[in-house]
């Protein structure tokens, strides 16, 4: 599609107002030739460029129009980048959060999308995994992404473990050990101050992690 890769290059560097001109050709170009794969890929970069833009209602109108869109014609990974972008966005009803999660997830898992999530937005990716793991949903496979995303999962997996109210808290003061490092370690001692079984546990993490060489 012309100008989809200049859109997205737009929008990274922060030319919204070239952006916009782009998006417009695109849907243009889809209108002309019937390509819904090019218009998928217009209402994926304005729904960026709304979120660019601080219209985080607009924005979320134009995910779901495309997330439909890339269901119905079977454009898999678009509709899972689209599902993280919703999901890291936020916030969103607990259900309809819940199912998303579980469907990109599942989807991602099914057809080997992982890299999206590892490599391409780790960002997003941890504050999403971190959500999946503490609702106790695909927490397997959440589990096992979190820990690939290694240093960058720290501060998610903190934030859980600290959480008194989720049952994930055991759960992320293993991945905290198991990513190791000098910041998970901080982040174990810290916790481990609390005077409480989650403190106990995270002491014993703290202290498993300090006698590896």
């Amino acid at each position: 599609v012309p100008d989809l890769r200049l859109a997205e290059l737009d929008l990274a560097e922060g030319d919204l107002d070239e952006a916009r001109r782009r998006i417009r050709r695109i849907r243009a170009v889809g209108r002309r030739l019937s390509s819904r794969y090019a218009e998928v890929q217009a209402l994926v970069l304005a729904g960026r460029l709304a979120d660019a833009e601080g219209k985080t209602v607009s924005a979320r109108r134009l995910r779901r129009k495309a997330e439909a869109e890339a269901r119905t014609i079977g454009m898999r990974f678009e509709l899972h980048a689209l599902l993280l972008d919703g999901l890291a966005a936020g916030p969103l009803r607990t259900d309809e959060e819940d199912a998303l999660l579980r469907e990109l997830l599942q989807g991602c898992r099914r057809l080997e999308h992982e890299f999206l999530l590892t490599r391409l937005r780790p960002g997003a990716a941890a504050v999403v995994l971190g959500r999946a793991l503490g609702r106790d949903i695909e927490t397997g496979f959440a589990a096992t992404l979190l820990t690939e995303l290694g240093p960058r999962a720290v501060s998610v997996l903190g934030d859980l473990a600290g959480d008194e109210s989720t049952p994930a808290r055991d759960r992320a003061l293993e991945l905290l050990s198991r990513i190791g490092g000098e910041e998970a370690g901080r982040v174990l001692s810290r916790l481990a101050a609390e005077d409480s079984a989650a403190g106990r546990r995270a002491g014993e993490e703290a202290a498993d992690l300090q006698r590896r060489p």
